[in-house]
Order: C-alpha cells, then sequence, then structure tokens
C-alpha cells in the first residue's frame, strides 16, 4: 500500500509497533531514517525523480539539497544534453578541461560544494545570521576553507574557524578566500551566509548541519532561457512530525523495519526474506506508476533501410 503523502506522525501511527512498544520511543525515528536512506540508495523508485529549474552562475549550476544527482538536463528551448562523469575532463580520450565561461554541448560533473554561490575571487568576510527564532539560543557554527593568504583557516590550532550565532549574525576575523565544508548547529529556522557585499552565498534549511550540494558545468546559456534537471532525490532525514518520509509504501516500510530488527538480533537469513518482501513491493509500486512507452532507437544503412534494435 503507497500513500502519495506520508507524514513522519501518520509512519509512526502505523508502523511503530513494528520495532518498539511505545510511539514516543525515539528509537522508531532513528530506524525510519536508516531504511529509508537504505531504499533511497538502492535504486529509482517511484517518485524518486523530480525536475527543478535552476539559474546559471558563472557557467555552473548547483543542485538543491533534495537532489543527490543530475540524471538527465536540458535548457528551456533547446535539446538535452549527454551529462559526463567528472573523470571525462581528465581521461585521454575526452575532451580536457572545458571553459565555462562559453556555451558547451554538453554538461561535466563537478566537486561537491557546501555554498550555492561561490565567494567572489579575492576573497571576502562571511557573515552567518540566523532567523529570529534562534537568537538566545547557544550555537556556533563552523568554516572550513581558506584565507587570502592561501593558508587553511585555523583556530586555537584546530582546522576551521567558529562563529557564534547565539546572539544574532556573526562574522569571520579575517577574509575568506575559499569555503570547503561548513558544520552547522540544528535550528528552528533558515540559516543565510553572505560575503562583505551582502551576496547571499547559500541559505540552510533547518536541520542541515553538514550541507553538500551536487554542481555540474553547463557553460553560458542564452538570455531568458532556464537550466532544467531531471534530478535523483537524495535522503534527508525526518526530524519533526510534519516532515514527509520517502518512500512513502506502508507495507515496504513495514517490512523494511521489521529486517532492521530482525538483522539487530542477528536473524540475518529471516531479515533478508522481509528486505526482499520490501524491495518487491517498491519494485511492484515503480511499475504502476511509470509511463509504458518505450523509446526505439533506430539507425539507417548504407543502403537506406531503418533498422530498430528490438
Amino acid at each position: 500500500m503507497a500513500a502519495l503523502v506520508l507524514t513522519l506522525e501518520k509512519a509512526r501511527t502505523e508502523l511503530y509497533d513494528t520495532v518498539v512498544f511505545s510511539p514516543e520511543d525515539p528509537k522508531f525515528r532513528r530506524y525510519l531514517n536508516h531504511l529509508c536512506m537504505r531504499f533511497v540508495d538502492s535504486g529509482d523508485w517511484a517518485r524518486s525523480l523530480f525536475i527543478v529549474s535552476l539559474p546559471e552562475v558563472g557557467g555552473m549550476v548547483t543542485l538543491p539539497r533534495r537532489a543527490s544527482a543530475c540524471v538527465g538536463i536540458r535548457f528551456s528551448q533547446g535539446s538535452p544534453r549527454a551529462v559526463y562523469p567528472m573523470a571525462h575532463e581528465f581521461s585521454e580520450a575526452g575532451p580536457s578541461e572545458q571553459d565555462a565561461g562559453f556555451s558547451l554541448s554538453s554538461v561535466f560533473e563537478l566537486p561537491d560544494v557546501c555554498v550555492q554561490q561561490d565567494i567572489a575571487a579575492g576573497g571576502s568576510l562571511l557573515t552567518l545570521t540566523p532567523g529570529e527564532g534562534d537568537v538566545g539560543e547557544d550555537r556556533v557554527a563552523r568554516i572550513y576553507g581558506v584565507g587570502t593568504d592561501g593558508r587553511r583557516l585555523i583556530e586555537n590550532g584546530s582546522d576551521g574557524v567558529s562563529l557564534d550565532i547565539s546572539d544574532g549574525a556573526a562574522t569571520t576575523e579575517a577574509a575568506v578566500a575559499r569555503i570547503d565544508s561548513v558544520v552547522l548547529p540544528v535550528t528552528s529556522a533558515h540559516l543565510t551566509l553572505t560575503d562583505a557585499d551582502d551576496n547571499v552565498l547559500a541559505v540552510y534549511e533547518p536541520g542541515e548541519t553538514h550541507p553538500s550540494y551536487r554542481r555540474y558545468k553547463v557553460g553560458q546559456i542564452p538570455a531568458g532561457h532556464t537550466v532544467e534537471v531531471l534530478c535523483n532525490r537524495r535522503h534527508v532525514d525526518v526530524i519533526a512530525e510534519t516532515d514527509l518520509v520517502f518512500p512513502s509504501n506502508l507495507g515496504a516500510l513495514k517490512n523494511g523495519l521489521i529486517a532492521l530488527r530482525l538483522e539487530d538480533d542477528s536473524d540475518v537469513q529471516t531479515a533478508a526474506v522481509h528486505m526482499r518482501t520490501a524491495y518487491e513491493l517498491l519494485n511492484n509500486e515503480l511499475r504502476r506508476t511509470r509511463g509504458i512507452a518505450r523509446p526505439v532507437p533506430q539507425m539507417r544503412n548504407r543502403f537506406g533501410k531503418v533498422r530498430s534494435f528490438y
């Protein structure tokens, strides 16, 4: 049985007794997040793909938090583009490094980043601003990267610098040239990272403690066009009772939770049976929900005849 929308509260009500004795037991949420991560990382299930329209910034696009990878990409009013892995530009048979400042016929994967927009050349002081509801709470963030002197950001002999946002916005003491990682406290509202010119580099969601985003080199696109990306869903832990659970197939979740409980009890064989049933239910749901049309690639030989691959 699959629900289009399943909240943590609903999942707890329906499924808690498969792993715990009380719906208030925090162990249930831990089990559920573990299971959903395993499901999401193991295949493309119903509603695991989604489309986002993104702006091109400096010849690059950065996927949102809930996207794990770009499956397909196209420009508005244009044809889809091939997406190549990061190693393609380093391959002997590849195109070598492509300049993002020009129009490109293909798209290339780039290293993951922790901001939606990079710091401008020359570096800048950085300011992290919490939401109003988080002011007054004891919260400290940490930024890792490189300063304008080319050296790692160091504070008290340790890698990274701290920003105490307990009383509101906090600014780095020295200019930063590159951000490698950010570690954030749990908040109830969004955190905003800006540079000295108030350019927004990132907006972090509540509960996003170790931000990491996929980035792709798309090159310059014509004015007025947007980049449409077909994304694979990334698992994000559910925390609040109103958070949405994915996948939302109750039958698969029930069997998966039982399997995790049995794994903890060292009953690996019985656990495998329940996990196999869970995947069968997910596969059945996928077959019911996806389109039935099949693309038929064709090729024309030298005699002018068209031959199908099927």
